[in-house]
């Protein structure tokens, strides 16, 4: 079973997660850009994204990185 990374995360880290994925939100649609269209462009999943905009925690390092540089 997957450890639960939101049981674990502080106020600060949810707090933090959802203003970034609000912040990749807006961006990707500035861009005029599907969610699909950025996931292929970073190389990842659609799913992954869609958590990332949700402010989830559990979302790697590497998977915020790959977006920040769209």
């Amino acid at each position: 079973m997957r450890r639960q990374e939101v049981a674990f995360a502080t106020p600060a880290a949810i707090k933090a997660a959802t203003h970034l994925g609000g912040l990749v939100r807006q961006a990707r649609l500035a861009r005029s850009w599907t969610q699909q269209a950025l996931a292929e462009r970073e190389r990842i999943s659609l799913a992954t994204l869609k958590r990332m905009e949700g402010g989830a925690v559990e979302v790697s390092l590497g998977g915020w990185l790959a977006v920040f540089e769209s």
